[in-house]
């Protein structure tokens, strides 16, 4: 139902716009390449803000910062064997959107 108020409210007009075209899209050999470190993900744990929402895991951004010390090394091994084997897990796929009503700016 959200899905369809939006849509028929959506007021972008790409009339006359291309989608880029996109080459070589069996060759993603670039993401074996991107170094992520132990010290990247910890501070990206760090920066979690323990006031946010869970997300369709049921896991929080508190509960994350809380163990960020035990859970930081097991999550770059993730990361990595995810770019490694291109492939991510469907779960990080996954969101959940809720829309907040907002009475100044009205469809």
């Amino acid at each position: 139902m959200f899905n369809r108020l939006f849509a028929e409210k959506a007021s972008l007009d790409d009339t006359g716009h291309e989608l880029p075209i996109v080459h070589d899209l069996d060759d993603i050999s670039i993401i074996d390449h991107i170094p992520i470190t132990l010290t990247d993900v910890s501070d990206q744990l760090a920066l979690l803000n323990p006031s946010k929402a869970y997300g369709p895991d049921g896991v929080g951004p508190r509960l994350l910062k809380i163990v960020s010390s035990v859970i930081a090394l097991p999550l770059l091994e993730l990361l990595q064997a995810s770019f490694r084997h291109r492939r991510v897990p469907a779960t990080w796929k996954h969101a959940n959107v809720v829309p907040i009503y907002n009475k100044i700016g009205s469809f």
